[in-house]
């Protein structure tokens, strides 16, 4: 999630989204698999969103299309996290770059769902039960897809994907 000036301005979330899919075209790849965790989740969407014809599949990991899907210590965790980033930029530069990038996780996937309800692809949603995304907002995603799917993973957080385990 950089902006092209490695964030010299203000980083935009989509911005990715759109150069991944100048650089698919121009290498001429005809279909891809999405595979993304947390913020690369969303960019797949967000990819999918925009370039649909050309996703195979998607492995969604802990994603969050809204920022209201985050649970309630989380979502309050963001603003602090931006506020402490800020103080600690006034004095050191390595804080002053994540300042910029920390609004970035309040930022919604901007693509209405009706598009993808049509999709031809899988969709496989991971969220488990102590995630910082709310179970049912990843249900609700992943029903905005007509061949979405997801498993149900007891005592698993974001790390969801780290164990050894048979999802399908």
């Amino acid at each position: 999630m950089d902006s092209p000036a490695r964030l010299r301005e203000k980083p935009v979330f989509f911005l990715p989204g759109r150069q991944s899919g100048r650089a698919s075209a121009s290498l001429s790849i005809k279909k891809c698999l999405l595979v993304g965790h947390s913020d690369g989740a969303n960019l797949a969407l967000e990819y999918a969103g925009r370039y649909g014809a050309r996703v195979a599949g998607i492995l969604a990991n802990s994603g969050n299309i809204r920022f209201s899907g985050l649970k309630f210590l989380p979502r309050y965790a963001c603003f602090v996290e931006e506020v402490l980033y800020r103080a600690l930029g006034l004095f050191l530069p390595f804080f002053r770059r994540r300042a910029r990038v920390s609004p970035l996780l309040r930022e919604n996937v901007d693509v209405p769902k009706e598009v993808f309800h049509h999709a031809s692809y899988p969709v496989l949603v991971l969220v488990g039960d102590r995630d910082m995304i709310k179970r049912k907002h990843s249900q609700k995603h992943c029903k905005a897809f007509s061949k979405g799917k997801i498993p149900r993973k007891k005592r698993a957080g974001t790390q969801y994907s780290k164990k050894r385990q048979c999802l399908l």
